[in-house]
Parts: C-alpha cells; sequence; structure tokens
C-alpha cells in the first residue's frame, strides 16, 4: 500500500459520551479535562477514559493536548453553535471523500461504515463505532440528544407545599 493511501484511525467516542459530555459543558466547563474528570462524569474506570474519550476530544479540537478546552468547547456547548462546529469538526477530521459520499442520514450510517471498513482498514465493529459518532456530527443537530441527556427546568414545588394539615 502507497504511504499516500496509508491507513488512518478515526474516533470511536461514544454517541452517549458525546452528549453527557456537551450537557456537563454546558453546565460549567472545567479549566482542564483530565481522565479521571472524564471517568467521574462518564461513570469508567480511569483507563478507559484515557483510552477511550481523551484521544477523541483531542482529535475533534475540543481539548488540546494539554486537556485545557479550546475555544471550539464554548461553541459546541451553545445550540446556535452546535451545527456548525459539528461541520468543522468534520472537515478537520474526516476526509472529502467521505463527507461527500454521505447524502443523507436514512443511508448514511451504512455507506459510512462501508468506507471506514474499506480505507481504515477496520472490522465491523470499530466500523460502527467510528460511524456512529460520524452520524452524530454529520447530522449536526443538537435536538437529538437522548431525553436523559438534556437538561431539565427546575421542577416545580411538590403538592406537598401546598399547606396539607
Amino acid at each position: 500500500m502507497p504511504e499516500s493511501e496509508e491507513r488512518k484511525s478515526y474516533p470511536m467516542l461514544a454517541p452517549s459520551h458525546w452528549w453527557k459530555l456537551r450537557i456537563k459543558f454546558k453546565q460549567s466547563i472545567p479549566g482542564v479535562v483530565t481522565d479521571s474528570y472524564l471517568a467521574t462524569v462518564l461513570n469508567m474506570a480511569e483507563i478507559s477514559a484515557r483510552n477511550n474519550v481523551s484521544p477523541y476530544l483531542r482529535a475533534f479540537g475540543l481539548i488540546n493536548q494539554e486537556g485545557k478546552p479550546t475555544e471550539l468547547v464554548k461553541q459546541w456547548r451553545d445550540d446556535e453553535d452546535y451545527t456548525k462546529v459539528c461541520k468543522t469538526i468534520l472537515e478537520n477530521t474526516y476526509p472529502q471523500e467521505l463527507t461527500h459520499a454521505i447524502d443523507d442520514v436514512a443511508t448514511g450510517r451504512a455507506k459510512a461504515e462501508r468506507w471506514f471498513q474499506s480505507k481504515a482498514g477496520v472490522g465491523q465493529n470499530a466500523a460502527g463505532k467510528m460511524a456512529s459518532i460520524f452520524m452524530v456530527l454529520y447530522e449536526a443537530d443538537s435536538s437529538k440528544a437522548p431525553d436523559g441527556n438534556k437538561l431539565s427546568a427546575p421542577k416545580k414545588a411538590a403538592k406537598a407545599d401546598q399547606g396539607v394539615t
């Protein structure tokens, strides 16, 4: 295989981690995103955060090599800038060959999986993980966050507060 066609690895960040971190960053952006911080927020072992989350946050440009959040994080957590940020991440992380090959959300995941298997030389499981986060970025729709990951409005006072005697 010529060097110009050298296989490249692509992010496999779980979409659930993407959404949980976005919600957490909406609440407060940490000064440094450590593996310990990620492990706590995502309820996982620190080594898992080091291997399965930190590298992808760096690849997406959300944190720098020292773990400090970039300016992109401030935009990422803002619903009005979310689409723009996703497009920026797509452009900076994936080749045009892939992004231009996907023409709709309905068939996009299957096409992306085939592309990852072929171009990244990965198996079906890894290609599925790569395609999963790729499609979150491709859709670029903040309303697609799972309900459990959306910020909820403060709960109203319970009925017990209405003066039961």
